[in-house]
């Protein structure tokens, strides 16, 4: 049996991974790397958060008010997340490193801040209360992801 935090802390990790290697090809004036790098970022984002807002929050929301806040809350970082990942990428294109570095920064500290709790509470409580369900979420997640990305293309 798979595991819905494991699962969805590995697109944290690689949504990590993408912002360093932005950063990195910035500071380095690989302007096409940090433009292409940051692309993917809001192509991963959009995949993760769709798998989240599209398949996970609707288990909780149902007739439970306060997890209904609680993902509504969640939704709107995701909406300010991927804003901020989305200036990024314009500032890449802008070839202005200092525009990167403060998209960067502003978006790394909302997403630090966004995967702690997630990871600490939702997904922890996912495993918790899907746990039988979780291989069914998962691909379900899977299918959600291909969709969006396929749409990207």
């Amino acid at each position: 049996m798979r595991h819905i935090k494991s699962y969805l802390a590995r697109d944290h990790r690689d949504c990590d991974e993408l912002l360093s290697a932005v950063e990195e090809a910035a500071s380095t004036t690989c302007w096409t790397e940090a433009q292409s790098n940051a692309n993917s970022l809001v192509s991963a984002l959009s995949a993760h958060f769709a798998k989240e807002e599209q398949v996970l929050f609707p288990y909780f929301e149902g007739d439970d008010k306060t997890m209904a806040q609680v993902t509504a809350g969640l939704r709107a970082e995701h909406a300010r997340m991927l804003s901020l990942a989305r200036l990024l990428a314009s500032a890449t294109a802008w070839r202005d490193p200092r525009s990167v570095y403060d998209a960067a920064h502003s978006f790394y500290c909302v997403m630090v801040h966004h995967n702690e709790n997630e990871e600490r509470n939702l997904f922890t409580m996912s495993d918790e209360l899907l746990g039988a369900q979780a291989d069914r979420l998962i691909a379900q997640m899977e299918a959600v992801a291909g969709s969006v990305q396929g749409e990207q293309q």
